[in-house]
């Protein structure tokens, strides 16, 4: 079965803080960290309350990054094949491009990340730099 991925407690306590106020009908509230909560309503963060943080997919976040921020993240992968056994692994990192017609050669400016286990904490690791380091 495929499920949504949202973004960590700690990743919707950073978009609050940088102003994410999209609607969502996942949420955390500070006493239950590790579970996200469902509303059908959706809301966004001015109309939660205190201590309650939307928490988008990582898709969500992600868009809010393009759309409001001019920051792209890419994810890709890397497969790699042992020989002694055919067994294949599968290695994902990102590159995240920031836009900005103000800067020289084309606008842009990249980090590259490390490799990850999964396109997820890919994801949420880029999200996070992005959060913590370009807004």
């Amino acid at each position: 079965m495929i499920t949504e991925d949202y973004v960590s407690f700690e990743i919707a306590k950073l978009l609050n803080k940088k102003g994410f106020d999209c609607e969502c009908i996942g949420y955390y509230v500070y006493y239950e960290p590790n579970n996200v909560k469902y509303s059908l309503l959706g809301k966004t963060n001015s109309t939660w309350g205190k201590d309650v943080y939307s928490a988008p997919t990582l898709q969500m976040a992600m868009k809010w990054l393009r759309e409001k921020h001019h920051i792209v993240i890419d994810v890709g992968f890397e497969n790699n094949i042992f020989e002694a056994d055919d067994t294949i692994t599968i290695t994902y990192s990102y590159t995240i491009w920031r836009f900005n017609k103000k800067w020289p050669h084309g606008g842009y400016a990249t980090v590259e990340g490390e490799e990850k286990n999964s396109y997820e904490e890919a994801c949420e690791e880029a999200i996070k730099y992005c959060l913590e380091n370009l807004i």
